[in-house]
């Protein structure tokens, strides 16, 4: 299983579509003890009513109040896995997740974020990078490993058609 510690808002920026139940809210002290998961834990666990459930981790009880739909976030390779999302709190927050707009270039964004970054935290490397790219990384594997899978079975069968040039096996005497 996989678990992101995540802001209330973060599904919400990601895009995430929600198959049932709610994200996380702010206003609701309960949700520090609550967490949301995709379709394949909900599975795993052989749910049919999921929301309510709860589920102990680390000695820790919390309660599901939310199921969201399947999403990659391994390589394409690999099936789906079952996912856990859990409110962090602030202090914790490893990564900042910003959607712009279709018509931004992202210049001007990547440039303010950076600006703000280096204000906020002086000592701490910034490290930007668009999800397209990790998306495009992806497909680059999986484009070259599909070519070679192709290459080595064109060689494969035009071994397999050669005429064999030995002479057949007289066994008669």
């Amino acid at each position: 299983m996989t678990s992101f510690a995540v802001g209330p808002d973060y599904l919400k920026t990601m895009q995430v579509r929600f198959k049932e139940g709610r994200n996380f809210k702010r206003e609701f002290a309960t949700d520090s003890r609550a967490i949301i998961v995709n379709e394949s834990f909900v599975s795993s666990m052989g749910w049919k009513d999921p929301v309510g459930q709860n589920v102990k981790i680390n000695n820790n009880n919390f309660t599901l109040i939310g199921v969201v739909e399947d999403f990659y976030n391994q390589p394409f390779t690999e099936p789906v896995k079952p996912v856990l999302f859990r409110l962090c709190d602030k202090e914790n927050f490893r990564y900042l997740c910003v959607r712009v707009r279709a018509d931004d270039n992202g210049i001007e964004t990547a440039a303010f974020l950076e600006k703000s970054w280096k204000q906020l935290f002086p000592g701490m490397l910034y490290e930007g990078f668009y999800q397209d790219e990790i998306w495009a990384g992806f497909f680059h594997v999986n484009t070259g490993v599909c070519k070679l899978s192709c290459f080595v079975s064109l060689i494969a069968l035009l071994i397999s058609c050669m005429p064999c040039s030995y002479p057949a096996w007289d066994y008669s005497d």
